[in-house]
């Protein structure tokens, strides 16, 4: 009777060792995701205020307009490159609506627009980005716990 005793309790501790390793795993996994995310999204909104910035000095330079047009939508190129990446991180139905988002920004620096207008619009999607970055990065810590307690 002894024997079997511990021997079960030999297999419950291996196999509490075992899903604690697992979990353990999981939630390493988990912690890495969301810090790569929030580095990427962080990035992104650095660019996109950088831009910002850069084409409010372009609009009032001394370029012609079409000209501040070209050198706007250059300096929206590198935007657009951390756009890609952060897009990796995004859920599927986000996409398209950054997407529109990242045209409405470059849309609101057009040379001709209404500075007002610009500042609004620009206020707008911004809020609107933070708002989907920051539900990604719920939606993996409520979906990681979800699974762990079902």
């Amino acid at each position: 009777m002894l024997n079997t005793t511990v021997v079960f309790s030999g297999l419950l501790s291996l196999l509490g060792g075992f899903f604690g390793a697992l979990l353990a795993r999981r939630t390493d996994y988990e912690k890495w995701l969301r810090q790569e995310q929030s580095q990427s999204f962080a990035a992104f909104i650095q660019r996109v205020l950088d831009f910002q910035t850069k084409a409010i000095d372009i609009i009032h330079g001394q370029l012609s307009y079409s000209e501040r047009d070209i050198a706007i939508t250059e300096l929206f190129m590198e935007v657009e490159i951390y756009k890609q990446i952060v897009r990796l991180y995004l859920r599927p139905t986000d996409r398209g609506r950054v997407d529109a988002l990242s045209n409405e920004l470059r849309a609101a620096f057009n040379p001709a627009g209404d500075q007002g207008k610009r500042a609004r619009d620009v206020d707008r999607v911004l809020k609107e980005i933070q708002l989907i970055f920051e539900a990604t990065l719920d939606s993996h810590h409520t979906k990681f716990w979800n699974k762990v307690m079902v």
